[in-house]
Order: structure tokens, then sequence, then C-alpha cells
């Protein structure tokens, strides 16, 4: 039996980088994944991008480290069996 991988959503956070002393923002692609257990009942995991600390820039820089770290989630996710679009798009948080 195949198991019902299902993304219930995807967010790019952009946090400031205080804990590493950097400046600028950390940047994440995060994505929530359920999965079918009990009586239908769903798990929740979340899968994230690897992030990159000390982004500055203008927005265009942004949207370009946005997208980087959008592939690498879509690759990790892909690992794991989980069905992806060609490409992976998200909300801001």
């Amino acid at each position: 039996m195949k198991t019902q991988l299902k993304i219930e959503s995807v967010k790019v956070v952009s946090e400031e980088d205080s804990e590493s002393g950097e400046k600028g923002c950390f940047v994440q692609a995060r994505a929530t994944v359920s999965y079918p257990i009990d009586k239908g009942y769903r798990r929740l995991e979340t899968f994230t991008s690897g992030g990159l600390g000390g982004v500055e820039g203008d927005e265009s820089y942004f949207r370009e480290i946005e997208a980087e770290q959008l592939e690498d989630l879509r690759q990790h996710l892909k690992v794991f069996g989980v069905p992806v679009p060609r490409v992976l798009t998200a909300t801001k948080s």
C-alpha cells in the first residue's frame, strides 16, 4: 500500500539573524506535509531547506534567495518521496 503524502503548506520565512550575530536575515523555505495514520487522521511533518543567514540586499536579491531555498526544499521533499510540482511556490511568513 502506497502512503498518500500531501503538501499542506509551503512558506518562506525571513527572520532577523540575531542568534549568529550576523547582519541581515535568515531565509529558509518550510513545507508542512501530511500523511494518513489511523481512522481518517493525518500526521503533519515539517521539512525545511538548508537556509541561508546574513542575507542583505534589495527585493530582487531576496526573491533570488527565496527561489534557491524553494528549489533546495523541493529536492529535499523528493528524496522522501513527497510528490512535488516542477516549480514550488510559497506564501511569505
